[in-house]
């Protein structure tokens, strides 16, 4: 098949807007990595209940920290909690609760500027478990019972003081587990889960190609 010199600059022109239409499309924000659980630490309720703060690896602007910290209802180090390799493990043994706390401190973020929940994945889990959220030290939510693996979205507007996240400098996840419970995380994220709008670069590009598309006849393809 032969193809002109005009022709080919028509197949290439095409080709370029299908792709930039697909990349604005697809691509218009990610979510904000708060924690992958990468950095090693690690605690244990009687020898060793708290470590930190450590500075962590994030998407986040700014220095970001990570405190530690258990206790048990048994006693020899029953309740253990450790980050490594992308993982958060919590386990408990001889028949004992225990409640652990993952402090970050931030440098004064707007949260609300990029994000309007967390996002929380729980790759692992045999038994229940209460996951209780506390922004600034004044604004609190609670999951219910949580007994699956999955992801787990808590709204900024569902938190009994939103406001607080226009200036975030403190955020800890607390975990309760009773009965030999053992679980795993392997993300901590804030993203915008519903109205998001793309940036005014993305947003330009977007246009842009959509003014070439309908001069070309072509129609975005949905991935």
């Amino acid at each position: 098949m032969n193809f002109s010199y005009r022709s080919l600059q028509s197949i290439t022109l095409r080709s370029l807007v299908t792709v930039g239409l697909a990349t604005a499309l697809t691509n218009t924000h990610a979510a904000s990595l708060v924690d992958n659980f990468d950095d090693f630490q690690y605690v244990l309720s009687t020898s060793q209940p708290a470590s930190g703060p450590l500075v962590i690896g994030s998407s986040l602007p700014g220095t970001v920290t990570r405190t530690m910290s258990i206790t048990s209802t048994g006693q020899n180090d029953s309740g253990e909690m450790f980050s490594e390799a992308g993982i958060l493990s919590i386990s408990s043994v001889q028949s004992t609760s225990t409640s652990a706390s993952v402090i970050y401190q931030f440098d004064g973020i707007d949260f609300a500027g990029f994000a309007d929940a967390w996002l929380i994945d729980v790759t692992g889990i045999d038994l229940g478990a209460t996951f209780r959220l506390i922004a600034n030290d004044t604004s609190e939510f609670q999951f219910d019972p949580i007994s699956q693996t999955g992801r787990y979205i808590a709204l900024f507007s569902a938190f009994s003081n939103p406001g607080v996240f226009g200036q975030l400098n403190r955020f800890e996840l607390r975990v309760s587990t009773s009965n030999d419970t053992d679980l795993t995380l392997s993300a901590l994220s804030a993203d915008r889960t519903h109205g998001s709008v793309p940036e005014p670069g993305t947003l330009a590009l977007l246009l842009t190609g959509l003014l070439l598309a309908t001069k070309l006849n072509i129609k975005p393809s949905r991935t």
